[in-house]
């Protein structure tokens, strides 16, 4: 997302901002001047991270995503949502569905009722 003007919305959340993925679209958008703030758990260890703002292990919980939102107020332009759990090995559903599914939804329930672009994407 490239801006063409300064705008009052500088910033943008990266979930699973520290993975290799992540980290990468995260630089991308702090060098064309956006504020990024990256919420991840950290489970598999900080090896891409190299940010200045990150909100640990914020976005799996349920009231964090409307928290912050609100924290945020009107600066917030985008979430890019790259958090989830990444093994193919992982078989316990409940674990899926908690970091996964619900806090995709809850993201995307926020950025419609907010007005915030949100895109979504796995690898």
């Amino acid at each position: 997302m490239i801006r063409t003007a300064r705008s009052a919305r500088d910033t943008i959340l990266v979930t699973g901002g520290a993975g290799f993925i992540g980290s990468n679209i995260a630089r991308a958008f702090a060098a064309d001047g956006w504020r990024v703030v990256v919420a991840d758990w950290l489970e598999d260890g900080p090896k891409w991270l190299n940010l200045r703002d990150i909100l640990l292990d914020d976005v799996i919980r349920p009231e964090a995503v409307p928290a912050f939102v609100e924290r945020e107020g009107g600066r917030l332009g985008a979430i890019v949502h790259m958090g989830a759990i990444s093994a193919t090995t992982e078989r316990d559903g409940d674990k899926i569905v908690a970091r996964n599914i619900r806090p995709t939804l809850d993201l995307w329930d926020q950025c419609a009722r907010k007005g915030i672009r949100f895109l979504y994407a796995s690898s």
